[in-house]
């Protein structure tokens, strides 16, 4: 499933590069994401696991958000399309954790 196509917007190292530059964008605010591939028990597949924590001093280490899923899935993508989209999905769970209240 993964592009041949020379320049292709959707092909795997587009899609690493988006799932880096998202992980980059949740770290600015002073939050790590730890991300975890296993065995899901299921053959052919694996867990993806990530979590967000944030890393102020004073604080210490205290998750904030975290997202679990399998692939492959029901939909079809490449594992990195689904890293991309697991953490796009974290990302907005960050900010509303870290958005101020109304």
């Amino acid at each position: 499933m993964s592009s041949k196509k020379v320049g292709s917007s959707w092909g795997d190292f587009e899609m690493i590069r988006a799932y880096q530059q998202g992980l980059r964008a949740i770290q600015k605010g002073g939050v790590v994401v730890k991300t975890l591939i296993s065995d899901s028990g299921r053959l052919g597949a694996v867990l993806v696991w990530m979590e967000a924590y944030v890393n102020r001093p004073g604080s210490g280490e205290r998750p904030v958000a975290r997202i679990t899923s399998e692939w492959p899935n029901d939909r079809p993508s490449t594992l990195p399309a689904h890293m991309f989209q697991m953490v796009t999905k974290l990302a907005a769970l960050v900010d509303d954790y870290l958005a101020p209240p109304f």
